[in-house]
């Protein structure tokens, strides 16, 4: 037991140290990259610079290899696909290992030499988050795809879309391209932005039934939206008693607000849809 305040900070630390003897060392095994190279090994990074790539950034993939290299001890280099022939003659031995992005990849396979080693961002990442084996024969089935047939890109990013997305544009030229065949290609993204809202009160906590979505604002009260996210009905106003720190509903049409006002205790209402 390791008693602590949070007013006077004391055996705060304590708290910290026994927390951090607690965590379990991962042990999956996998690496990034840092198991396909040596220390002191040069590795070219490929990065192209298009219309989708974010402003003044490396995308997080790009900036995980990068530290993963540098883990290691190696000598990461990082040049766009145009300049990638130039970089490699500018060695005076060949790089160990050159990662491309997987729409850099063609000009990327003829230029790197037959006697380095050529990977992508994605297939290091399939392989360190997945399983790089079930991906490869996922990729295999496209051979198999005839016309007429439908083939899903489902992602979990929710990067607002830009011109020559990967996900909506690239992979389904690439999927046609590759296979020759007038292939129906549908679309999921992990999730959509529905509305952008002004002049709540702090927003904190939200739920729906099906007919409505219910924001509860810890400032303020409660406002209720329809499936369109327009604005039905407001409970309430800004520093009312009716604040909103916790919600829920029921089957029976019944929402449950946990109001709670300053050092007050906090109560429970209920209600009930007419």
């Amino acid at each position: 037991m390791v008693y602590v305040s949070a007013k006077t900070g004391f055996g705060i630390h304590d708290l910290k140290e026994r927390m951090a003897r607690l965590v379990t060392p991962d042990g999956s095994g996998k690496r990034l990259v840092a198991d396909l190279v040596h220390p002191l090994d040069v590795v070219i990074l490929v990065v192209p610079i298009d219309k989708a790539a974010p402003k003044g950034r490396l995308i997080l993939p790009q900036q995980q290899t990068i530290r993963s290299l540098l883990d290691a001890g190696c000598i990461p280099v990082v040049t766009r696909e145009t300049e990638l022939a130039r970089t490699l003659s500018l060695l005076r031995e060949p790089p160990a290992l050159v990662v491309t992005d997987s729409q850099a990849f063609g000009m990327g396979s003829r230029t790197v030499p037959d006697s380095v080693r050529l990977t992508s961002f994605s297939i290091l990442f399939a392989r360190y988050k997945g399983d790089l084996r079930t991906a490869v024969l996922g990729a295999a089935a496209l051979r198999q795809l005839k016309d007429g047939d439908t083939v899903l890109i489902s992602e979990g990013c929710t990067h607002h879309r830009q011109c020559g997305d990967i996900g909506t544009e690239k992979l389904p030229r690439w999927v046609r391209q590759y296979t020759g065949r007038d292939i129906r290609i549908v679309f999921t993204t992990g999730g959509e932005l529905l509305a952008v809202i002004d002049g709540l009160y702090r927003p904190a906590e939200i739920w729906a039934d099906g007919a409505h979505v219910y924001v509860g604002e810890v400032d303020g009260g409660v406002t209720i939206f329809d499936m369109d996210m327009q604005i039905c009905a407001q409970l309430g106003f800004f520093y009312s008693s009716l604040i909103a720190h916790g919600l829920c509903g029921d089957g029976q049409g019944n929402l449950y607000i946990q109001t709670l006002w300053f050092q007050k205790s906090s109560n429970v209402m209920r209600l009930k849809r007419l």
